[in-house]
């Protein structure tokens, strides 16, 4: 029996995948393990099978730790010194305060590294899958196991849909986050068609991709209808229903992660400014979802304190603030504003409801004029709209609440689940798909996506 190593997927949300998946193949991986009621599972604790390392090999990962967080700190004190918000010209941060942060962090990256290779030192590897081999989690295994000529397989746990088209990247010099894997498999022709043209004109890249189906329910499939919805959140009479969905900034250097965050905020602070000067505020109730960053038990409390004090100094209701029921929100909503792209952004398409981008400057990715309209392909065929700020945002929101605006939209949403064949597909369908492919490329042959 073949053996798949898993790097970095989300396992609770892939659980249906890697249980099909470990009653053909071996899966190993960090913490897996299988049930005792069912002996068909099976699941390999790679760091168990492994062993301890030798005393030396634990030594030299304590030195590359040191030695790599070191690097890393000068590289980033240096991006930090040109962000906008430094207190005066040519401010600096000494090295070592940002390498006492990155130590744990680049620690984790290099011991996940370390593990991987002491299990192949005993247990030879078929295949690797990740979960989103372009996040340093994940990508530090994909490139350990292309190294020893061990295939590799992106298995992602989120959606494409408003991925934009090649034309933004041959404009505007944008480098686009693509995949270190041999295979990257994504949800749907839509998808593949995007990454297949970026890929196209950038020869450095050699992935293959494969349009299997994402193994990960979509929201839309578990969403209530209005009055479950409403009843499951507590509440009650005709308002017309707005979400507002939270964002994270993917932050690539440090100057990244102060400016991004300061930015989100001013554009909460817009958003909240313009609908208080709005007649449509008295019509609507607004609902936010915060992105699971800031839903974290940790943060959650401070944020959503953060954003009702805000509402309040507009003369503002207190928005009603989630950190999760994704789906009873999106049931109980009408219209959804997502700040920025996001992927749940397919999940609003799936349920037939007009989602509102609003795409502040500091998110714009490209200067060219129409880059909205001419760059995605959702954006296109119209079952998206963006809106640059706070007035713009609340304007489209009201207008498609118009006569005849749904059954436009509703059109446009069928043509394009029939352009590219996006209806309704379970887990265990698509599971299936990946592991049959799986088999037959394993097996020395040559499988179709």
């Amino acid at each position: 029996m073949k053996t798949i190593y898993i790097n970095g997927v989300m396992l609770d949300r892939c659980s249906i995948f890697l249980q099909q998946l470990a009653r053909r193949f071996k899966v190993a991986g960090p913490g897996l393990s299988s049930p005792p009621d069912d002996p068909d599972l099976n699941f390999i604790d790679s760091q168990a099978a492994a062993g301890k390392p030798p005393a030396g090999l634990i030594r030299n990962l304590a030195q590359r730790i040191v030695e790599q967080s070191g690097v890393l700190a000068e590289s980033l004190a240096g991006d930090i010194t040109f962000s906008r918000l430094g207190p005066e010209p040519g401010w600096k941060v000494p090295p070592e305060v940002i390498k006492n942060d990155l130590l744990p962090r680049v620690g984790r990256m290099l011991h996940l590294e370390q593990g991987f290779r002491n299990f192949l030192a005993s247990h030879p590897v078929d295949l690797v899958i990740s979960g989103s081999d372009y996040g340093s989690h994940s990508r530090i295994i994909t490139m350990a196991a292309k190294e020893q000529g061990i295939a590799t397989l992106n298995i992602e746990h989120g959606f494409f849909f408003t991925r934009f088209k090649s034309e933004l990247i041959d404009s505007e010099g944008v480098l686009p986050t693509l995949f270190t894997s041999d295979f990257a498999n994504l949800d749907n022709a839509l998808e593949m068609e995007g990454f297949a043209r970026e890929a196209a004109n950038l020869p450095h890249v050699n992935t293959k991709f494969l349009a299997l189906g994402t193994p990960v329910e979509t929201v839309a499939s578990s969403c209530l209808d209005r009055d479950e919805a409403l009843k499951a959140l507590g509440l009650t009479g005709a308002k017309k229903r707005v979400l507002l969905l939270g964002s994270w900034i993917e932050a690539r250097a440090i100057n990244s992660v102060v400016n991004g965050q300061i930015d989100i905020i001013n554009t909460y602070e817009d958003l909240l400014r313009s609908l208080a000067e709005s007649d449509f505020r008295h019509e609507m109730e607004l609902l936010i979802k915060v992105h699971p960053a800031d839903g974290h038990p940790e943060v959650f409390e401070g944020v959503k304190a953060a954003i009702e004090q805000m509402a309040a100094g507009f003369g503002l209701p207190v928005p009603l603030i989630y950190r999760d029921q994704l789906a009873e929100v999106l049931g109980a909503s009408d219209v959804v504003i997502s700040l920025g792209f996001s992927s749940v952004l397919f999940d609003v398409f799936q349920l037939g409801k007009q989602s509102v981008v609003l795409v502040p400057e500091f998110l714009v990715p490209s200067k060219r004029e129409n880059w909205a309209t001419e760059l995605s392909i959702p954006l296109q065929e119209g079952v998206m709209v963006v809106a640059e700020n706070g007035t713009d945002t609340w304007a489209r929101v009201q207008s498609s609440y118009e006569p005849g605006k749904r059954a436009e939209f509703a059109a446009k949403v069928d043509r394009l689940s029939q352009l590219y064949s996006l209806g309704y597909r379970s887990v265990e369908d698509k599971s299936e798909s990946i592991i049959e492919w799986i088999e037959e490329y394993l097996a020395g042959g040559n499988p179709s996506s």
